[in-house]
Parts: structure tokens; C-alpha cells; sequence
């Protein structure tokens, strides 16, 4: 599991009592990509996939 600020835990970005899960957080990403830049969509899920994140 992925955390920007390096303490460990299932959220993302780990925070005082806010956050998401790393899935879930790409999942928001995706649909951002495909709602605002859908010609990168390929390519940011071919990223994501390549990782292992998605």
C-alpha cells in the first residue's frame, strides 16, 4: 500500500481522520481521466495496470 506521508496505514493520502483507499482513489483518477482528458485514458490505465495498482 502506497503513503505519501510514510506512516503506513490503508489510506491515501493519510491524514487526521480523512482519506481514501489506494483503490479507490484510482478509480477517481480514471473516471477524472476519462471525463476531462479521455485521450490519455489508454495511457494512464496502461500504467496503472503495469503496477499493479488497477
Amino acid at each position: 500500500m502506497f503513503d505519501m506521508f510514510g506512516d503506513g496505514g490503508d489510506l491515501y493520502p493519510l491524514g487526521d481522520g480523512w482519506g481514501m483507499l489506494l483503490t479507490d482513489a484510482n478509480e477517481l483518477l480514471v473516471a477524472g481521466v476519462r471525463a476531462y482528458c479521455p485521450k490519455n485514458l489508454d495511457t494512464v490505465t496502461e500504467e496503472l495496470r503495469a503496477s499493479g495498482e488497477y
